[in-house]
């Protein structure tokens, strides 16, 4: 398989072509639901495991480092002032490196 660049430059072929739209969709995929991960986390607390909100967090965040991201947490955060404390501070430790 060619790869996408070479010393001369970068060269394009089908195979190029369609990894790059997967990973445009993909991208588009997880960031939407970014949004319902973090709507879900007061009924994951509900499950009683006191760790299992920090663990889905850090699972829903790994690898986001975008401002798309960033920008769905602060909308989120925004919304829910009068949310759970606890649970808003472990969104705030989850995301901290976006």
């Amino acid at each position: 398989m060619d790869t996408i660049k070479t010393k001369t430059g970068f060269k394009f072929n089908e195979d190029t072509k369609h990894a790059i739209k997967f990973l445009f969709l993909l991208k588009s995929h997880l960031l939407s639901n970014l949004r319902t991960s973090l709507n879900l986390l007061e009924e994951i607390q509900l499950t009683g495991d006191i760790f299992f909100p920090k663990h889905w967090l850090d699972a829903t965040f790994s690898g986001h480092l975008s401002k798309e991201a960033l920008t769905i947490v602060d909308k989120f955060l925004d919304e829910n002032k009068n949310s759970n404390e606890r649970l808003m501070q472990k969104v705030l430790q989850s995301t901290d490196l976006l």
